[in-house]
């Protein structure tokens, strides 16, 4: 019966996915695209919702496993961005004036100045 021979096979679609969408991430951060890796694990998520809300039955989407999972991978995705040069130097630009060396935070604010231009 093919109902008797999804069932076990449909319970392991949303490991799939979430292994999948990892790799992939994985993948796009080590070629040092951050933004794309980003991308895979937005579409990953909005893929294994879909699935979730269609295939799991009796269970909401916000318990899914996979769905935690790939949830709290998105966040350190998100807060290990690296930072643009010009947050760089807004960073060190604040610390010099914390630091109260006026000299470095001239020339940090005249190096941002420069890559406004």
């Amino acid at each position: 019966d093919t109902d008797e021979l999804l069932g076990p096979i449909i319970h392991l679609i949303p490991q799939l996915l979430m292994l999948r969408t990892r790799a992939m991430s994985m993948i796009a951060v080590d070629a040092d695209d951050h933004e794309g890796a980003v991308e895979h694990a937005e579409d990953g998520l909005a893929h294994l919702r879909s699935f979730a809300q269609e295939f799991i039955s009796g269970t909401s989407p916000d318990t899914v496993p996979e769905l935690i999972s790939l949830e709290s991978f998105l966040m350190d995705l998100e807060s290990t961005r690296p930072l643009s040069e010009r947050e760089k130097l807004k960073r060190a630009l604040e610390a010099a004036v914390r630091r109260e060396d006026y000299e470095k935070a001239a020339e940090l604010r005249d190096s941002l100045r420069k890559l406004a231009d």
